[in-house]
């Protein structure tokens, strides 16, 4: 592939993120996503913090009993979450941090499945 047509592609996805107002939606969502996330950390007692960027989440899980507890328990919930057909990943120091990167048309009602979910799965492991 020529260099031209790379950079051709990648104007033209650069205008559909700006036409479509795919930034915008980000943070709206994002500000929902966030909302969702730190009411339901406040109902689970496993989640330590929520950290948003955009629609980047980072969900920590907390450490009753030392960080090898909390990273057993993150494993845990990210395959009750693939079970669930929602996939997720693990990161930080500890392995103890959901790691949630959704695409940029993740909508409100995806916020929804994804919340009620790890709700779900949070209450199984």
């Amino acid at each position: 592939m020529s260099v031209r047509r790379k950079w051709f592609e990648q104007l033209f996805l650069l205008d559909v993120i700006e036409t479509e107002g795919l930034i915008a939606h980000a943070l709206e969502v994002g500000l929902y996503l966030e909302r969702c996330l730190k009411s339901l950390a406040g109902r689970h007692a496993a989640i330590a913090d929520v950290r948003v960027q955009g629609l980047y989440c980072g969900v920590e899980i907390a450490e009753p009993d030392g960080p090898g507890s909390a990273r057993a328990k993150t494993r845990a919930l990210v395959n009750a979450m693939r079970r669930r057909r929602i996939l997720i990943g693990a990161c930080g120091p500890h392995g103890n941090v959901l790691k949630i990167r959704p695409p940029l048309p993740f909508s409100h009602a995806d916020v929804d499945r994804l919340t009620e979910a790890l709700e779900v799965s949070l209450r199984e492991t």
